[in-house]
């Protein structure tokens, strides 16, 4: 198993779970995860190939 992007969807998560609860309703948080998600999806391939895996 690859923990490369375990590591950073892990990582991810709990920045999502830290900030969360600052959004006071529920569309702010689907809105905020959905943004994080694929700007994580985008930039993992780049990280990635920066790092050298």
């Amino acid at each position: 198993m690859d923990m490369f992007p375990v590591t950073f969807y892990a990582v991810l998560c709990g920045l999502v779970g830290l900030l969360a609860p600052r959004f006071r309703r529920w569309y702010g948080r689907l809105v905020f995860g959905a943004v994080l998600g694929v700007s994580a999806a985008i930039v993992m391939p780049q990280l990635r190939a920066l790092v050298g895996l």
